[in-house]
């Protein structure tokens, strides 16, 4: 289970991999791999930025080319970080983002919804240097 941990997590941090560029559009803020459709692959969790907003995108790798099949636009500039499922310590198809802007900071929860396009707000925290631990079960 360890060697899958790592180049996971070193993932996370580079740049995203070829499908994941296929299905969405420059400029990738950050991008994670995770289960949150709980289908046999992983999905991408992809932010990318246009103009003064930041979208969140489940991008699902089955289909030729991938695509989004889920959304949330947040506003904000800047992304600290991004979490997604299991692996995270969230429920399985929960995703976590905190989120920088001209109104200070804020974390976001989001949950995939199993028939729809987007993903529904559950919660969200105002503050300062938020922890991904704020959403943690």
């Amino acid at each position: 289970m360890k060697l899958l941990a790592i180049p996971l997590a070193a993932a996370a941090f580079g740049q995203a991999p070829a499908w994941i560029q296929r299905a969405v559009p420059p400029p990738i803020v950050t991008w994670r791999a995770a289960d949150v459709l709980g289908t046999p692959v992983v999905e991408g969790i992809v932010v990318d930025r246009d103009l003064d907003a930041l979208t969140v995108n489940v991008v699902d790798s089955r289909f030729d080319p991938p695509r989004i099949v889920r959304q949330r636009d947040l506003a904000g500039g800047r992304v600290r970080w991004l979490r997604a499922g299991r692996r995270d310590r969230l429920a399985r198809n929960e995703i976590a983002v905190d989120v920088v802007g001209r109104g200070g900071e804020r974390a976001y929860l989001l949950r995939v919804l199993a028939r729809r396009f987007t993903l529904a707000l559950v919660r969200s925290v105002h503050g300062a240097a938020l922890r991904p631990s704020v959403f943690s079960h």
